[in-house]
């Protein structure tokens, strides 16, 4: 094990990019500080790689407080363009997650090579969008995400980032990267829910008002559409006829019977 020195005030995103370049093997592992990993908690994940179409694995984070609960499994894009936690405080058997778009920076695998390509996107992008601009980028590029629900972590549920000037201006450059995918009537409305919200905490709404302007302004579709494009060209010449089989769940039946014990 080796320990990298970064410097002080960098985020997740650039202590990662640290990371990458680094390692050397060609899977990555990504965990935050604070989670613990269940015994063999890599195998799992490893195995979703078997298919050559599957950039990314999602490993399952359980409530360290509540084994029978989840924490979350991956994030996924809402209809409004947000940042959303898949299968968040369900014991529901995960086969009825919600959709699943890429892993958690908590705890998810990735393809070195994608890492390095996708990075100084998601550097820019910043830290509270980071997992779900890469799982977009991937998405976009012909990549599959795997949940492996037998690869474990423990971990506290995510708390909801504070709006202020830093979440608006990612919330907003994340909608103009990737607008195609949401719904406009959508997300004003979501803009309008922000509003109103914050006149619980009215300190915060200017701040969280100019970063949506902001990222609004922020012309870097166009470095998106390079990095997609750098994410595509390492796709297999020739990929599975079918895209459905790579996306699967790997394995589940023991951590479903893990989320049914009585709390």
């Amino acid at each position: 094990m080796a320990f990298i020195t970064t410097a002080n005030g960098d985020g997740f995103p650039q202590r990662l990019a640290a990371g990458v370049e680094a390692a050397h093997g060609t899977i990555i592992s990504t965990l935050r500080c604070g989670v613990t990993v269940d015994s063999d908690w890599t195998s799992p994940a490893l195995a979703g790689f078997a298919s050559p179409q599957v950039g990314a694995v999602a490993s399952v984070i359980l409530n360290v407080e509540d084994e029978t609960q989840l924490a979350g499994c991956g994030v996924f894009l809402s209809l409004a363009g947000r940042r959303r936690i898949s299968g968040g405080g369900k014991r529901t058997p995960l086969a009825k997650m919600p959709r699943l778009d890429g892993p958690l920076l908590s705890a998810g695998f990735y393809r070195r090579g994608l890492l390095q390509a996708a990075l100084p996107a998601i550097v820019k992008l910043g830290e509270p969008c980071a997992d779900l601009e890469l799982a977009m980028c991937l998405k976009k590029a012909g990549w599959q995400c795997a949940p492996a629900f037998e690869s474990i972590v423990l971990g506290r549920p995510e708390k909801s980032p504070t709006a202020g000037f830093r979440l608006g201006q990612s919330l907003e450059r994340l909608y103009r990267r990737h607008g195609a995918a949401f719904s406009p009537a959508w997300h004003a409305a979501d803009i309008a829910r922000e509003t109103l919200g914050g006149l619980i905490q009215p300190w915060r709404l200017p701040g969280h008002i100019l970063g949506r302007i902001a990222g609004f302004c922020t012309p870097d579709a166009s470095q998106v559409d390079a990095v997609i494009t750098a994410l595509r060209s390492q796709l297999p010449q020739s990929p599975p006829s079918s895209s459905s089989q790579a996306s699967r769940p790997i394995s589940g039946g023991g951590l479903e019977n893990r989320l049914r014990k009585s709390a």
